[in-house]
């Protein structure tokens, strides 16, 4: 990977922070849970977890929640050879326990580091490079702390849609699921996949106030933009930090979906296997990652932009 001065400036000011960002995490996960992180940050990193060419996620249909060409987090969901999955009108995901194998990573470049450290010094606050990354750490935290990661769920749920004729691949895209005469599963589908895809921001910017908070950072600006725009936000912090943090842990149980399509799908994915540190040659599930051939399935990636309008408060 090709160092430029862009590059090598940002990845100073991250790494220059990640003392005080350790001790941070450290307060709200204690010090067994942020040793585990940062060994597997560590190694995802080691493992060549930034990519630089964005051509390659618009190529595997990652969906984004934002501009297309930013700085992101992303999770690739990854089957076994000739293993197919069905989302069913009902939600419902088939066959069931389905074994997926999810690798994230980091998606940067020089114009991508540019335009969020810009926004950054647009609203005269400081960590230009710094406080872009840690909304997309936030990303890789929920990954660590989730079982079967809500991002590799989203992934799912494109697939299902483009399949069924609709490749979507930004938020913005997801009003042509809703249009006069579409079928009432598609509305559904959609309708899912803007709730979850939003919830999943949601819980990235989260984790944004609370270490910020923690590492005594001026990030309201910032943060006050991404909860105008996205109102799960708000909903998430007013839960407490310990019941905020069972929810990202655990978003897929049954009682965080009122919506029945919803409900069945974070139901069927309860009842996957989901690989996800397999690339790195250890396994979250005990199976190890099984060796063999996949099929690249889809990605997901995130931005805030344009949330709330996709949301029924």
């Amino acid at each position: 990977m090709g160092e430029t001065t862009t590059k090598a400036a940002f990845f100073e000011e991250v790494l220059a922070y990640r003392p005080m960002l350790i001790r941070a995490v450290e307060n709200i996960l204690g010090q067994r849970e942020t040793r585990e992180v940062f060994l597997r940050l560590r190694d995802l990193e080691a493992a060549g977890g930034y990519i630089g060419d964005p051509e390659i996620l618009h190529q595997i249909g990652a969906f984004l929640t934002g501009e297309r060409d930013d700085l992101g987090f992303y999770v690739i969901t990854l089957l076994d050879k000739d293993t197919a999955l069905t989302v069913r009108e009902s939600g419902l995901i088939t066959p069931l326990g389905l074994r997926i194998e999810t690798r994230p990573i980091f998606l940067f470049w020089d114009e991508a580091i540019e335009r969020s450290a810009g926004r950054v010094a647009s609203l005269a606050l400081e960590q230009r490079y710094f406080l872009p990354w840690l909304h997309e750490f936030g990303h890789f935290l929920c990954y660590f702390l989730q079982e079967r990661p809500l991002a590799a769920g989203i992934a799912i749920l494109c697939s299902a849609l483009r399949e069924r004729g609709y490749a979507i691949q930004a938020l913005r895209e997801l009003e042509a699921t809703q249009g006069e005469g579409t079928r009432e599963t598609i509305k559904g589908m959609g309708r899912a996949l803007a709730k979850l895809g939003a919830l999943n921001e949601a819980m990235a910017v989260w984790w944004e106030g609370e270490l910020t908070k923690e590492m005594g950072l001026d990030a309201g600006k910032l943060l006050e933009a991404k909860k105008a725009d996205n109102p799960l936000v708000n909903r998430l912090a007013a839960q407490g930090r310990e019941e905020c943090l069972e929810h990202i842990r655990h978003w897929d149980r049954a009682a965080y979906h009122p919506d029945p399509f919803a409900k069945n799908f974070a139901g069927s994915l309860m009842n996957m296997k989901m690989e996800r540190w397999g690339f790195l040659g250890g396994s979250s599930t005990g199976q190890g990652s099984g060796g063999g051939s996949r099929n690249e399935k889809t990605g997901v990636g995130s931005r805030g932009s344009g949330i709330r309008k996709h949301l029924d408060d």
